[in-house]
Formats: C-alpha cells, structure tokens, sequence
C-alpha cells in the first residue's frame, strides 16, 4: 500500500479520496448487472457501499461546520488520524445497518 500521498493529505482530503474512489467504480453499472443477473448478495454490496459514501459526505460537511479552535494547535498527523477513525466509524455504521439507508436501497432497487 503506497502511504506516501497520505502523508501530505488533511482530513477531507482523505475523505475526497475515499469518495473519488467509489465513484470510480461506477455504481450504475454495477446496479444494472446486479439487478439484471438477480444478484442479492452484489445488490446488497453496492447498496452498502452506497450508504458509505454517502455517510463520507456527511462527515465531511459535519466537520466544516465545526470551528477550529486556536487554542491548540493542529498537525498533519491529528487530521490523518481523525480522518482513519472517520473511515473506521463510516465503515463500522454501515456494517450494522444503524442508519438503514442501504436497506431502503436494496428494497426499492428489488
């Protein structure tokens, strides 16, 4: 895994990439094949994979309305270790269907 780019990223930025990549494998095509091969288990993926970047998204416009305090100073390595628990936590929610968007996906995509 190349970390290098990581290094010079900030919090959104890692968040940006995340969501660039999905974006990358083009969901519509892999809705279309999983609804045209009657695919439960890829339909129930993509859905999935839906809600996290949607939840990415959300994160990231929740951060930007936080102020940034003065007080204490931030570092690179704060932003990229708050933005690998932002991803663990999108990760961690949409495995325990806690917010239900992939399942309303899935049930009106069927």
């Amino acid at each position: 895994m190349n970390i290098s780019r990581i290094i010079d990223m900030g919090t959104s930025e890692v968040i940006n990439n995340r969501i660039n990549t999905y974006e990358q494998n083009d969901f519509e095509k892999i809705f279309q094949k999983a609804i045209e091969k009657n695919d439960d288990k890829a339909l129930r993926k993509s859905c999935m994979e839906m809600e996290k970047i949607f939840l990415a998204m959300l994160f990231k416009q929740m951060k930007a309305t936080v102020p940034k305090s003065r007080l204490v100073p931030e570092n690179q390595g704060e932003d990229i270790l708050n933005s690998f628990i932002d991803e663990a936590f999108i990760e961690e929610a949409s495995k325990s269907n806690s917010f239900g968007l992939a399942k309303m996906l899935y049930n009106q995509l069927k």
